[in-house]
């Protein structure tokens, strides 16, 4: 019986620090045009790498600066959010 408890715990220790290694911090900028979201969503999705919008990458990385220099070139800006 103390093998199982020491399972469990083993367990729940396992699933409590991979979910905390998924927690992404909060976005601290964002794009702004006017434009609709569906404008919108099509213009990330053709600048993001490999059609993947949903991706975070960091803001020195290659990936980003093309990110960037596309979205800029469809007339968004890159805001401060707070």
């Amino acid at each position: 019986m103390t093998r199982k408890i020491l399972l469990i715990l083993l367990g729940a220790s396992a699933f409590v620090a991979v979910s905390g290694c998924s927690t992404m911090p909060p976005s601290t900028h964002s794009w702004t045009a006017p434009v609709t979201q569906a404008r919108y969503n099509a213009d990330n999705r053709a600048c993001s790498p490999d059609n993947q919008p949903q991706r975070r990458f960091l803001v020195a990385s290659d990936e980003f600066v093309a990110y960037r220099d596309c979205m800029q070139g469809l007339g968004y800006d890159w805001v401060a959010l707070r």
